[in-house]
């Protein structure tokens, strides 16, 4: 199957990723896998899937969740966009480390941290600590399906992507298991809230 090669931009995930983007898998499924691919060629351009496309990359929010859209679309069977190309770039915003003249503007920021400590403290991540912590613990879950999704998936393991379904397994669980702990480390049972930590 051959894909266009569409450019997307001028959209915000934070927003878009729990309103749009779920409408357009159920009533557009067509026209989301033509702007998922868009934003698959944001990161073959880039190196990296956008947060905020406009059309380059912004540091405008906290979270990840264009790796939730891509993710979505892929448990939902959406058609039309590359599938090897979308595992690349979910491994990348998964696993990598933004670079630090990036300030922000793709990955996550402190992944590091967040990786082994299951939080981003609030030394590190100030008042977003809370909210980055969460919004990447929500990606990572929803990484986590799509990698389970395609790790049993024949279509998937026929097509010989460069990630073999038992690695897909086994960073699906890797993801859950953050994205669990992330959610323990920073709900206060005395407050009935989460709340930063340092």
């Amino acid at each position: 199957m051959r894909f266009r090669s569409p450019l997307v931009t001028d959209n915000g995930f934070w927003d878009t990723y729990r309103t749009v983007y779920p409408l357009l898998s159920l009533a557009y499924p067509d026209h989301l896998g033509n702007l998922v691919q868009g934003w698959l060629n944001s990161f073959r351009e880039g190196g990296w899937l956008p947060s905020w496309a406009s059309p380059g990359y912004r540091n405008c929010m906290v979270g990840t969740f264009a790796d939730v859209v891509i993710a979505d679309a892929i448990v939902k069977r959406v058609p039309g966009f590359d599938l090897g190309v979308a595992v690349e770039a979910l491994m990348k915003d998964s696993f990598e480390a933004p670079p630090g003249s990036a300030g922000g503007a793709v990955g996550k920021e402190g992944l590091g941290a967040y990786a082994s400590t299951k939080y981003v403290a609030f030394t590190q991540g100030g008042h977003d600590s809370v909210s980055r912590t969460l919004d990447y613990a929500f990606a990572d879950f929803a990484v986590a399906k799509a990698f389970k999704y395609l790790a049993s998936s024949k279509e998937y393991a026929a097509s010989h992507h460069s990630v073999s379904p038992g690695a897909l397994q086994g960073h699906a669980q890797a993801l859950e298991e953050r994205a669990n702990a992330a959610h323990d480390a920073l709900y206060s049972p005395k407050h009935g809230l989460m709340v930063p930590k340092d």
